[in-house]
Parts: C-alpha cells; sequence; structure tokens
C-alpha cells in the first residue's frame, strides 16, 4: 500500500513577463511504492489554495526547489488526490515497423488530457527552474572570483536528467548567449545538447556546425551542415546551407595547408 507523506511547503522563482523574479509555492508530498520514492507537487497561491492539478516531478528537479518552513499551511488535497498520479500508466509502445513514417522521438503517445497537461506543467516547470539557474550564473560571471564556480554550474545545466526534446530551445537560448559573451568552448556544448534533445531539426544542426566552424573544427562542421541539408528545411535556407559548406570546405583545405607549410 503506496504511503503519502506531506513534506511542506516549496518555491521557486520563474521570470515574469517584465523578467522580475517571481516566486511560485508549492505543496510536496513524498510517496513511497513498492520500495521506490516518487515525489508529488501540485502550486498554490498566495492564499495556499491550490492553483492545478497534483503532478510528478523527479528528484532533481527538486533539488532546485527552496523549503519554506516559515509558512505553516496544510493542503486540503487528500492522500487519494496525490495517489491518483502513481495510478496514471503511459500507453504501450507502439510495435515497430520496418520503415517507420515517424521517427520515435517525433512520436505523440495518447496520453489523457489530463496527464498531458500534468506533463507539460512539469515541463514548463523544469525550465523555468533551468532558466531562473541560468540566468543567475551568467550573474556571477561579472565577479572574478566567481567565474570559475559559476561556469560549473552553467554546466551541471547539461546533465539534468529531466531535459525534454520541448526544452531544444532554451538550450539554443543558452548556446546563442555564451556564444555572444564568447565562450565557445561552452556554447558548443549546448548546441550538442539540442541536437541530442532534436536529431532531427536542420536548425539545430546548422547552429552546431557555426560553432564547431568559429572553433576550427571544420570536418564536424561539415557533417553537421550535410545533415541540415539532408533533413526537409525550408527552400529559402537551401542556399545558405550549401554556401556554408563550401566555406567551411574552404577553411578546411586553408587550414591543412597551413599545417604542411607551419608543420
Amino acid at each position: 500500500m503506496p504511503k503519502v507523506k506531506f513534506m511542506g511547503v516549496y518555491s521557486t522563482k520563474k521570470r515574469s513577463s517584465q523578467l522580475k523574479a517571481v516566486k511560485e509555492l508549492f505543496f510536496v508530498w513524498q510517496v513511497k511504492d513498492e520500495g521506490e520514492t516518487h515525489i508529488h507537487i501540485q502550486e498554490i497561491d498566495s492564499t495556499y489554495a491550490p492553483k492545478g492539478k497534483v503532478f510528478a516531478i523527479d528528484d532533481t528537479t527538486l533539488s532546485y526547489f527552496t523549503f519554506e518552513p516559515s509558512i505553516l499551511a496544510v493542503p486540503l488535497t487528500k492522500s487519494e488526490e496525490v495517489l491518483k498520479v502513481l495510478k496514471k500508466k503511459a500507453p504501450p509502445k507502439p510495435e515497430p515497423t520496418q520503415e517507420p513514417l515517424v521517427e520515435p522521438w517525433q512520436q505523440t503517445p495518447s496520453f489523457t488530457d489530463e496527464s498531458l497537461s500534468a506533463a507539460h506543467s512539469a515541463a514548463q516547470l523544469v525550465e523555468a527552474v533551468t532558466r531562473n539557474d541560468f540566468d543567475m550564473a551568467l550573474k556571477q560571471m561579472n565577479d572574478p572570483d566567481s567565474r570559475t564556480r559559476a561556469l560549473r554550474s552553467i554546466k551541471a545545466i547539461l546533465k539534468k536528467k529531466d531535459l525534454k526534446p520541448s526544452h531544444k530551445h532554451m538550450m539554443r537560448d543558452f548556446a546563442y548567449v555564451l556564444r555572444k559573451k564568447k565562450l565557445n568552448e561552452v556554447a558548443v556544448l549546448f548546441a550538442e545538447k539540442t541536437v541530442s534533445l532534436a536529431p532531427k531539426d536542420d536548425h539545430a544542426h546548422f547552429n552546431l556546425a557555426r560553432l564547431y566552424c568559429m572553433l576550427g573544427k571544420y570536418r564536424d562542421a561539415r557533417e553537421h551542415l550535410q545533415i541540415a541539408l539532408d533533413l526537409p528545411h525550408d527552400e529559402s535556407e537551401e542556399k545558405l546551407y550549401r554556401k556554408m559548406i563550401l566555406h567551411v570546405e574552404q577553411e578546411d583545405r586553408l587550414n591543412r595547408r597551413s599545417w604542411c607549410i607551419h608543420p
């Protein structure tokens, strides 16, 4: 029999439309079932009334929350409501076919509206927390004494286990910001992560190729430009991709000739 334990009120921050940090509050429960521990949360408003449904998150995501011991609110949500999340099973995976028309990462599971909404809310929460962490680390970069620690915090984002294909835009944004700050060695890591989350996105491969080119990795750049060209893409981008390929090939030849002249 699953056991439910209320852990208290936790908070996290997200950016508002005015780019101000806004604190969000959540009821948090620990659920133990068949030797496994699950974390379930429910967003609440400033009066501590529920704002949405209960949904599950993993331990990694919870580590980004802050416990609020001064808030002594007790949820009216019953244990049965919390346990409903455990009972929602993902639909069985479709049988593989010889020539699948859709890649596995593109398949849309037949979730119920309720479970789909919870999954979407969880992804939004992960993004809000991750963007906040990235922004805080960037600010620390301005302090020479904190720069090394800030870079570690930024790279730690790449190891988060709860990143989904829907977070590819966030990874792309981080790569762009880091490139603008001339941190290309770190930016390329986020571009690579974008490709791993969305391997069929031609823009992701093109952006990665640009960074590889800036780092002098012309053959890697050529490989990803060709992938971008082979993937479905807008006709308007065809000329750009081919032009970039010619540029990379030329740079690669010049680079190899330079090594021959100056061994």
